[in-house]
């Protein structure tokens, strides 16, 4: 490769920074129309931050609050990515491996999950238990 074709653009880079957030939004557009779960935890996620309101959450139960929920939201967000990756890898054509590939991603959804539901009972039961 000579060094012109180094300093050439990609015809897949972003021009600016507007272009990059345009693309961003467009991939959460997709992601939102097409992915059932993903719909489900923004949801859950709204309710989850409701409840945070109505019970007056500290600004400290807040910031833990939000990155569970964030982090739940990514691990989705990243879970679809691997399915589609998987399957544009294989082709529509079942291999073993792309099932497990797409298990082990759907686990760590699952993982994320648990663990944020055990952070939202140790951080709303002193509210509603008081």
């Amino acid at each position: 490769m000579d060094s012109k074709n180094k300093t050439k653009p990609s015809q897949y880079k972003n021009s600016s920074y507007i272009e990059a957030v345009s693309h961003a939004l467009d991939g959460i557009k997709v992601l939102l129309k097409e992915e059932a779960n993903l719909r489900f935890h923004f949801i859950v996620a709204i309710l989850v931050v409701l409840l945070g309101f109505y019970v007056h959450l500290s600004r400290m139960d807040w910031l833990f609050l939000v990155l569970a929920l964030i982090l739940v939201i990514v691990m989705e967000c990243l879970n679809s990515m691997v399915e589609r990756l998987t399957d544009l890898v294989v082709n529509d054509c079942y291999h073993p491996l792309a099932k497990v590939v797409k298990d082990v991603a759907a686990g760590v959804v699952l993982l994320t999950c648990i663990g944020v539901a055990v952070i939202g009972v140790l951080l709303f039961t002193p509210y509603i238990f008081k």
